[in-house]
Parts: structure tokens; C-alpha cells; sequence
């Protein structure tokens, strides 16, 4: 019996992702126990996104357990390093790397790899069961040294491919029930839209997810000519939320609101970023 399990008087609360354009979206806040997703095509800004919240934890004193499926533990490592934070971090033990990119792939094993800390490596199968149980064995180990966990799932889509979409439902069916719910601890995963053999698994995600941020391009922008990233969030249970779309720009390492003055550049009337 877990930690977790013993001691089940935890408090549901609502914590902040302390992102300021995320939180205006949010104004209250999320449940502590909430898995959930951020769904958009590729280049949408998706995995930064988890990145912001990860980095956001980690600076208020959370253990981050990151599960790499669309890339390598070492790209993953080389960007955390790009923080100012990330090295200080990664030796500290305060985020661990979970390799499922290797996951079916030929690559030589990271175990008690020197160069690159804190990496797990999950034992090659296709037992959806077993990766939930080495994920769960994992926040309980960790919990003994920090009760403050998150999870980052980057994506779940490969996840589908590589397991198959019943096995991966299932798999995020005990995960947020096992970590979110009985243990309190939230997980935050990207889902790559408009895939056409993946659209039932995303619908079906919409149904099980706490929580779904869609990330899109303005179409009317698009028409245009500008490639203008938007987010909304089409559903949180437990807060209210704004339900509209809102223009955002990734800059200064962060995501800010996307505001423009209209200018005329060689004759022509066009749109320019503000404020970066």
C-alpha cells in the first residue's frame, strides 16, 4: 500500500499554473487532482507549453517526472539545460526523465548513463499495465522525498501508436485515476489533432481528460497570410474558464497575448507584433 493510500486525507485545492497568460484564462485556478490535455497539429507550441508548466512547478519546490515519447531523454535533456535553472535541476534530482521514446527501438540502454542523470529507462514491452505500474512505483519512490509531484506526458498520440488505442485509453484511464485522483498529483500531456487513424482516440480523450486546451492557427488570419497561433480551453470541471479564442506569440521564453499595430511596409497595409 502506497503513501498515498495510507494516508488518503489529502485536500482537493486549486492551484495556478503561475503562467500569467494562462492563468487569465484560469482566473481560479485548476483542481490539484486534474489530468489534463493540450491538443493541437505539429508546430502549434504544444510541448513548449509543457515546458512553461514544468519550469513553473520546479521553481515552486515540485519534483517534475517527464515521460519522453516523441523525443529522446537526450533532446528533452539539452533543452532543460537551455534554462537557467535546468542543470541545478536535473542534479538536484528534481526531474526525472522517463524513456519511452526507446520504447520499441533498438537504441543502447541510458541506464547508469554518466552523462545524462535522472534517467529511467522503462524494460521493453507492450504491456500497457506494466507502464502504468512502473509510472505509479515511480511518484510513490519519489514521494517519500517530496509530496509535491507533477507528470508530463509528451504525447499521448505516440503513446496510441506505439501500444494501440484500446491499451493507451486504457493506460490513461488508470493513470489518472491511480495518480490524479487517488494520490492528488496532476498530469499535464500534449494529443497531436488531426491525425485521421487517431480520431476516435482523441474523442475519446475529450470524454475521459479533467481538462482540454485546444491549440489552433487563426483561420481568418490564416487566410491572410499570417500564421497566428490561438489557444482556448474547452473544458476545465470544477473552474470556470474563459471559452473564447485568445492570440498568443511565444517570446522572451514565455507565452504573452499577441497584439499587433497595423502598418504600411512597401505599400502594402500589414500587421506587426507588438511590444517584442
Amino acid at each position: 500500500m502506497s503513501e498515498f493510500q495510507r494516508n488518503n486525507s489529502f485536500k482537493i485545492k486549486k492551484i495556478r499554473f503561475k503562467i500569467d497568460f494562462l492563468d487569465e484564462l484560469l482566473p481560479q485556478g485548476f483542481p490539484s487532482n486534474s489530468f489534463i490535455i493540450f491538443s493541437g497539429e505539429g508546430g502549434i507550441s504544444k510541448t513548449f507549453i509543457l515546458h512553461l508548466i514544468l519550469f513553473s512547478f520546479l521553481r515552486r519546490k515540485y519534483t517534475g517526472i517527464y515521460l519522453c515519447v516523441d523525443e529522446h531523454p537526450l533532446s528533452v535533456y539539452q533543452y532543460i539545460l537551455q534554462n537557467k535553472n535546468g542543470k541545478s535541476y536535473l542534479e538536484q534530482g528534481k526531474i526525472i526523465l522517463v524513456d519511452l521514446f526507446s520504447y520499441n527501438l533498438n537504441f543502447p540502454s541510458l541506464i547508469n548513463n554518466k552523462i545524462l542523470p535522472n534517467i529511467v529507462v522503462l524494460p521493453h514491452n507492450k504491456k500497457w499495465s506494466e507502464i502504468t505500474s512502473f509510472v505509479i512505483n515511480l511518484v510513490d519512490s519519489l514521494f517519500s522525498k517530496n509530496s509535491k509531484i507533477i507528470v508530463i506526458i509528451d504525447s499521448l498520440t505516440e503513446i496510441a501508436y506505439n501500444i494501440g488505442i484500446n491499451q493507451a485509453l486504457d493506460l490513461v484511464k488508470v493513470l489518472r485515476m491511480e495518480i490524479c485522483k487517488k494520490r492528488n498529483i496532476p498530469i499535464f500531456a500534449s494529443m497531436h489533432f488531426g491525425i485521421k487513424a487517431f480520431e476516435e482516440f482523441e474523442q475519446m480523450l475529450d470524454y475521459i481528460s479533467d481538462g482540454v486546451f485546444d491549440l489552433r492557427y487563426d483561420p481568418i488570419m490564416l487566410q491572410k497570410g499570417f500564421l497566428v497561433k490561438q489557444i482556448r480551453i474547452r473544458k476545465i470541471r470544477g473552474s470556470p474558464h474563459s471559452l473564447t479564442w485568445h492570440s498568443f506569440i511565444i517570446a522572451r521564453d514565455t507565452i504573452r497575448a499577441w497584439e499587433y499595430e497595423e502598418k504600411d511596409v512597401g505599400g502594402l497595409n500589414t500587421k506587426v507584433i507588438k511590444g517584442i
